[in-house]
Parts: structure tokens; C-alpha cells; sequence
């Protein structure tokens, strides 16, 4: 009977191991294997062991939850269950090959050494001529330089060192390898505000990205062109855009990258200020901070610190910003603390505390200088355009600075209302007002709002002249305007 149940018990895990196998082949954007992350840590140590797949699956679920400790224990697993092998068997070779993939593809083992350690790898490719898990170019993100690691470091090489570098993405991407270095190439100019020369690379870029069916460097090229088109002041083209590539990726069945198109969305909502957009995405599609993290996440949790931001949310936003801030500083995520510190900088700032302000935007400067971060900066607009000047006149006023101040108040020109709070949280109208708005809103006229609120035709213009003057507008049309579009109606 317990032999039989022992039986039992080994097919079972077999079948469990198989599945999860089947599962993880396919994963492209790291979704399936967070979503069989409670089936992973439960299953009997002795699957785990068995397969160099499920135990370096266990490993990446571990990353992406910020317990990089727990992730080096699989590793070690994945080193002592090679020992049991002869040296150059298959098996031997194939662990090998897993524990090379995990040393890049696991962003805390490498933040340095991370050219060795391709090398390394391609050792192994050249061998065996495949492997099972690629690791991650972008992690969901769109962005190449700020994708599955921060490879801003290594953005002055794409010019320096063309040919090595351009080899290297050749022999790890295949046919890919070309077009990744040269979207690439596209980030660094976009970032060193180098428009046109970025928009030159794309235009070539993105048909060939559409022929070869690649979601992860179409989402990519297609999210910087969308930038390019925000930094430009052609906002109204965004939205179309956004249709159009949210349509590409469902084509190609790219449904793990929808959530970040969505906070793309929600960006493209706050410098028009949509507001019933953005409390919608807050209210049902964006990540809650409070359950469980997932670094698979992380775009849409610098959109919801803006949300926070918006809203004058400052405690909610230190909270957020406070857990990913550990994270990002053991990855040396450089690009993403330089946008931390400057959204933490405009939150203090805000709450009226120079000091405080001051300090992470210094922190920002310093990566700003190093790693010529502007755009990261520049395109808070004129929140930080006004944080920069009072910046300049206590602390210092260098190029970088001046700089910064010269591109954020260009961007802050094109979207002045970005971040500023709702329109309705300082205009105060009365219970009677509201109802004459609402009315107003849907085309009714003087005598009509008087007739079906039983009020005379001369309050209801006292009515409306209030309305205009606390919504700071002109005209019917103009009240209606700005009450939709700031969510008071």
C-alpha cells in the first residue's frame, strides 16, 4: 500500500515537474513564471533539485520579489547538484549553461563584471548551440538601457565600442542582435536630448521591428517614439498611438506588456489632465503596493507615485517610494533612482520642506552629471522647472542646471497643467452651483436650468457668473470644458 502511494506520489511530482517545464520554455516576459510562484515555493525540494529549469525559476521568482538571498540559495542549490556530475558531461555542461544564463539574468549577481559574464555564457552557447532560458532583455519595460538592468553605464560604449558590442548582441540575439544594439543607440540620444538623431534611428528601426514580430523591442521603439512625440509637444497624436500600439501587441499576444501600456496611458492622461482616466486606473488597474511586490511592476509604480504626486498624496508616495528605494539601490538601478529622487525632491517641495527637497535633488543631479540623465529630469515639467530655479539661487547653478531648467520649462510650456492638482480640490462650489453646472454642462439654457431646478431666471445667472469666476473661465462652453476635464462633473 505505501509502496503504491509512493508510486503515486513520484508520478505525481513528475507530471508537477513536466507542466512547470512546459510552462517556463515559453515564458517570454517573466509573467508565467511569477504566476505559478505559489506552486514553485511549495513544491518538494527534491523536484527542484532534479530540474535545473524549476530550480532557476525558483531563483527568478525570488528576484522579482527583492529577496535576493533566498534567490542565491537556488543558485547554490544549482552548484551543488553540478558536482554530482563528471566534468563536461551533458549534464554537467547543461547546469553550466543555467548557471551562466542566472548570473546574468538575475540583476543583483550582475551589476558587475557584466561583459565577462556574456562572454562566459557565449562559451556555453558555442557548445550547445541553444538554452532553455533566455535571459530578459527588457523585463516588461520600455527600454532597453533601463530594461531587465540598468545599462545606462555602459550607453557611451555603444559609440566608442560599436564593433565588440555589436558582435556580442549578434551572437546572444541572433538576427535581433543588430536591431537591439541600434535601438540602443536610439535611448542613449533620446536621453541626451539628441532628438533628431533618435528619431532618425526609429524611423528605420520600427518597420523592420513590425516585420520581425518581436513584441519586447517593438514595445520599446514604439514607447520612445511616443516620448519623442510627448518632449515635442504633439500630444495630441499620443492617444491614437497608444491604440495602435496596444493593438500590435495584442496581435502578437504580448499580454503581459498590456499593464505598462495602460500607465503609458495614464502618463499621457495627466499631461492633458484627464482626470476621470487617472482616478479610474488608480481605482481598479494599478499595482497595490500593500500586497504582494512584484518588480515586474515597477513602471507602473513610478506612474502611481505621480499619481500621488497629482493628488498631493505626500505620505502614500514616501511610503511606495521608501520600498522600492531598496531595491533599486542594490541593483544600482542608476536611472530609475535619478527618477525617484527627483519625484521624492517635488513631493517635498510641495509639502514646503526646501531641505529635504534639496537633498534628493542633489541626489538626482549627481546621476544626472554622470550618466547625462535630462530627460529623466527635464520632463517633470514646470513642478520641477520651479524646484530647479529656487534650487539655482540656494545652492548652486552649474550647466547641468541650467540645462535642466532650459528643457523643463519648454516641457513645462507645452503641458502647464501637468501635475497640478485637480481643478475642484481648490474651487469650492455649492450645492446649487453644481447643479446649475451639471445642467450647463449638457447645453441647457438660463430659463431651462431655472424651470427644472424652481428658481428664478436672475439667481440662475448669479449662479453662473459665481461658476465662471471659480473656475477661472470666460464663457459656457469654457465652464463645461474645464469641468469635465478636471472630474468636477
Amino acid at each position: 500500500m505505501n509502496n503504491n502511494k509512493a508510486v503515486e506520489n513520484e508520478n505525481m511530482e513528475k507530471e508537477t515537474a513536466l507542466y512547470l517545464e512546459s510552462q517556463l520554455k515559453s515564458d517570454v516576459g517573466r509573467y508565467k513564471i511569477w504566476n505559478q510562484r505559489e506552486l514553485l515555493r511549495n513544491l518538494p525540494i527534491q523536484i527542484i533539485e532534479k530540474s535545473p529549469m524549476i530550480c532557476s525559476a525558483c531563483a527568478i521568482v525570488e528576484e522579482l520579489s527583492d529577496d535576493y538571498n533566498k534567490a542565491d540559495e537556488y543558485i547554490a542549490r544549482l552548484k551543488r547538484l553540478q558536482i554530482l556530475y563528471r566534468a563536461n558531461s551533458d549534464k554537467y555542461e547543461e547546469i553550466e549553461n543555467y548557471l551562466r544564463c542566472m548570473d546574468i539574468e538575475l540583476a543583483h549577481r550582475s551589476t558587475t563584471d557584466l561583459f565577462n559574464k556574456y562572454k562566459l555564457l557565449l562559451e556555453v552557447l558555442e557548445k550547445q548551440n541553444e538554452y532553455k532560458l533566455k535571459p530578459t532583455i527588457t523585463l516588461n519595460r520600455p527600454s532597453l538601457l533601463n530594461g531587465a538592468r540598468d545599462n545606462y553605464k555602459y550607453a557611451s560604449h555603444l559609440f566608442t565600442a560599436k564593433k565588440p558590442l555589436k558582435m556580442m548582441a549578434e551572437k546572444l540575439y541572433q538576427r535581433e542582435g543588430c536591431m537591439i544594439f541600434e535601438l540602443a543607440k536610439a535611448e542613449a540620444l533620446y536621453q541626451e536630448n539628441k532628438i533628431a538623431e533618435s528619431l532618425s534611428l526609429l524611423s528605420n528601426l520600427i518597420p523592420r521591428l513590425e516585420r520581425m514580430k518581436n513584441p519586447e523591442l517593438l514595445f520599446v521603439a514604439l514607447y520612445l517614439r511616443y516620448c519623442i512625440l510627448i518632449v515635442t509637444g504633439q500630444l495630441d497624436s499620443v492617444y491614437c498611438m497608444i491604440d495602435k500600439m496596444k493593438n500590435k501587441l495584442n496581435e502578437l499576444d504580448a499580454f503581459y506588456l498590456i499593464p505598462n501600456i495602460n500607465a503609458i496611458r495614464v502618463w499621457a492622461a495627466m499631461l492633458d489632465c484627464n482626470y476621470p482616466l487617472i482616478k479610474e486606473w488608480g481605482k481598479n488597474h494599478a499595482p497595490d503596493e500593500s500586497g504582494e511586490y512584484c518588480n515586474l511592476d515597477r513602471f507602473q509604480y513610478f506612474i502611481k507615485l505621480r499619481v500621488y504626486l497629482l493628488y498631493g498624496k505626500h505620505m502614500l508616495l514616501v511610503n511606495l517610494a521608501g520600498r522600492m528605494l531598496h531595491g533599486l539601490l542594490q541593483l544600482e538601478r542608476h536611472a530609475e533612482l535619478c527618477e525617484l529622487y527627483t519625484i521624492l525632491a517635488m513631493s517635498y517641495y510641495n509639502e514646503k520642506n526646501e531641505k529635504q527637497a534639496f537633498q534628493y535633488l542633489t541626489e538626482a543631479l549627481e546621476l544626472c552629471r554622470k550618466y547625462k540623465f535630462y530627460r529623466i529630469i527635464a520632463n517633470e515639467g514646470s513642478r520641477i522647472y520651479l524646484l530647479l530655479r529656487d534650487y539655482a539661487c540656494a545652492v548652486i547653478e552649474d550647466n547641468t542646471v541650467i540645462k535642466l531648467m532650459q528643457m523643463s520649462r519648454t516641457f513645462g510650456l507645452f503641458y502647464p497643467d501637468y501635475l497640478k492638482p485637480k481643478l475642484y480640490k481648490t474651487t469650492t462650489l455649492t450645492a446649487t452651483e453644481m447643479d446649475v453646472l451639471r445642467l450647463l454642462c449638457v447645453e441647457r439654457s438660463n430659463e431651462e436650468i431655472g424651470t427644472y431646478l424652481d428658481i428664478t431666471t436672475r439667481t440662475v445667472k448669479f449662479h453662473v457668473s459665481n461658476i465662471f469666476r471659480k473656475l477661472g473661465v470666460k464663457n459656457r462652453r469654457q465652464a463645461a470644458k474645464a469641468a469635465k476635464k478636471n472630474g468636477i462633473v
